[in-house]
C-alpha cells in the first residue's frame, strides 16, 4: 500500500540527518502524490497577507507556496541604491580584495596536501582578528590540532572567545543546528562557518555523497540554512578521482550545483610541509556573481615554515589579471592542452568572447614566438601550436610568485606584472604582421 503524503512527511521529518532510506518517491509517483495533495486541499488564500491567518491552520486549509514574490520593495531598494550585486567580503588577500561571499555557500576543493585545511584555518584566524565570530565544524581532526595552528597563524589571545568549535563525530541533531543558527542570528558581525569536510559530514549522516538527492537534502538542511541567516559558509572538500584540473569535488555533481557563492580549486604548485617552503594556487571553478573569472588563478598561498611571524609563515597573494591577460591565459591554456594537434582559427574562436579580441591576442603570442603557426597549403586551415621552448616567467603563461619574489608583498603596487609574457629583445614580427600571417586580416 502506498503511503499518503502525510505519512511520508512524518517519516522524513524525524531526523535532522539525511537517512538513505528516507528520500521522497520520484517520477510518476511523486507527481501522483502532488496531485492527490492538491485534490485533498482547496487553496484558501492567494495572497501573502493571508498565509499566516489562524483560520487556515485551524481548518487545515492548504496555502500554496507558489504565490508570486512581492517585488515592489526590492524595486524601491534598487532605485535608492540599496540593492546591489554581491561582492566577496570574507577571506582578505594582501591587496585588500576578498575571496568569499557572506550569506552564501562557498567551497574549497583540492587534492591531499594542497593545504585546504591550512587555508581555511588562516581565513578563520584572520576573520577573528577582525573581531568577527567563527563557527568551526570539524569532522577531520580535533581541537588539539586546530588551536596550535590558529596560534601559528596569528590569532590574537583576546580574540579566542570568538571561536565556537564542534568536534563533529556524530550526525547533526536539532540541538546542534539550533545552536549554530542562534550564533549566526545573534551576531551583529558576519559569521564565518567552516565545515571540514563535506564528505565526512555526509558520511556521518549515513548519506551517500554520490547520490544527488542525499547531497541536495544535506545542503538544504545544513550549509544553506546557515547561509540564509547571513553566514559565510566555507566548505572543504576533496577533488574527484579525475585528478588535477577537474572542477568537481568527489561525489555527485550536485555538490558544485549547490554552491551559491564561489568554488575554488586549490592546486599544489610547489609541495610544502613543516620543513619545506612551497605554494598552492586558488583557481576559480564557479562564481555565481561573476566577480572571479572562471578558470582564472585568483590568488596564491605561499607557505614558509622558516618564518617566525604569522605574516611570513603564510601569505595570500592576489593575482591581478587584466581582461587582456585573462584572454591570453585562456589562449595559452587551450593551446597547451591541444598539444601536437594544434588549433585552427575557427577552433580558437570557439573558446568564446569577441572574435577580434581573441585573434589580436593570438597575434601577440605569434609575434613573440610563444605560438607557432603551421601553413598546410592552399585550401587548408593554418594550425597553431604552443611553443614548448618559449621563454616564459614560469611553467605557465602567468608565473606563480615565489617566496623570494614576494618579500615585500604588503607593498606590491610597483611590483612587476605577474601576468605577462616576458618580452623578447627582438620580437619575430609586429602584431600587425602577425595578424596578417595567421589569416585574421
Amino acid at each position: 500500500m502506498t503511503d499518503t503524503p502525510a505519512q511520508s512527511e512524518a517519516e522524513t521529518d524525524t531526523t535532522i540527518g539525511v537517512p538513505v532510506g528516507g528520500m521522497e518517491p520520484s517520477g510518476r509517483e511523486t507527481l501522483a502524490n502532488a496531485l492527490q495533495t492538491l485534490n485533498q486541499h482547496t487553496p484558501t488564500s492567494t495572497t501573502i497577507g493571508d498565509s499566516d491567518s489562524d483560520s487556515d491552520s485551524d481548518s487545515g486549509g492548504y496555502v500554496s507556496p507558489w504565490i508570486p514574490t512581492p517585488l515592489q520593495r526590492l524595486w524601491t531598494d534598487l532605485d535608492n541604491g540599496d540593492l546591489r550585486p554581491a561582492i566577496p567580503t570574507v577571506g582578505q588577500l594582501h591587496n585588500g580584495h576578498h575571496l568569499f561571499y557572506a550569506g552564501q555557500v562557498n567551497c574549497i576543493v583540492g587534492e591531499p596536501g594542497a593545504g585546504k585545511t591550512w587555508l581555511a584555518n588562516k581565513i578563520a584566524a584572520d576573520h577573528m582578528n577582525q573581531g568577527y565570530p567563527v563557527i568551526y565544524v570539524d569532522y577531520e581532526s580535533s581541537p588539539r590540532t586546530l588551536l596550535p595552528r590558529l596560534e601559528r597563524l596569528g590569532l590574537q589571545v583576546h580574540r579566542r572567545h570568538l571561536l565556537t568549535y564542534y568536534n563533529a563525530n556524530n550526525p547533526l541533531d536539532e540541538y546542534g543546528l539550533t545552536a549554530m543558527r542562534l550564533t549566526v542570528e545573534n551576531s551583529a558581525a558576519p559569521v564565518l562557518c567552516v565545515i571540514d569536510s563535506v564528505g565526512r559530514s555526509l558520511s556521518a549522516e549515513g548519506a551517500d555523497s554520490n547520490d544527488a538527492t542525499n547531497v541536495d537534502k544535506w545542503f538544504a538542511v545544513f550549509p544553506e540554512a546557515l547561509a540564509a541567516l547571513g553566514a559565510c559558509v566555507l566548505l572543504i572538500d576533496h577533488t574527484s578521482k579525475a585528478g588535477r584540473g577537474d572542477r568537481y569535488a568527489a561525489g555527485s555533481y550536485r555538490k558544485l550545483a549547490n554552491i551559491s557563492g564561489v568554488n575554488f580549486r586549490l592546486e599544489t604548485v610547489n609541495p610544502f610541509d613543516t620543513q619545506r617552503a612551497g605554494s598552492s594556487s586558488l583557481v576559480c571553478t564557479k562564481d555565481r556573481e561573476g566577480v572571479h573569472g572562471l578558470d582564472v588563478t585568483v590568488a596564491n598561498m605561499l607557505v614558509n615554515p622558516d618564518q617566525d611571524t604569522p605574516s611570513g609563515f603564510m601569505k595570500l597573494i592576489a593575482v591581478n589579471l587584466s581582461s587582456r591577460e585573462i584572454v591570453i591565459n585562456q589562449l595559452c591554456q587551450a593551446l597547451k592542452e591541444a598539444g601536437d594537434q594544434g588549433m585552427t582559427i575557427r577552433e580558437i574562436e570557439s573558446l568564446g568572447g569577441r572574435k577580434g579580441v581573441l585573434t589580436k591576442r593570438l597575434a601577440e603570442l605569434v609575434a613573440r614566438g610563444v605560438v607557432i603557426v603551421e601553413d598546410l597549403g592552399r585550401g587548408k586551415a593554418k594550425r597553431h601550436y604552443w611553443n614548448k621552448s618559449a621563454t616564459l616567467e614560469g611553467d605557465t603563461i602567468y608565473s606563480q610568485p615565489t617566496l623570494d619574489d614576494q618579500q615585500d608583498y604588503d607593498n606590491t603596487a610597483n611590483d612587476k606584472d605577474p601576468g605577462t609574457v616576458r618580452e623578447s629583445d627582438s620580437p619575430l614580427m609586429s602584431v600587425s604582421e602577425a595578424l596578417t600571417y595567421i589569416g585574421a586580416r
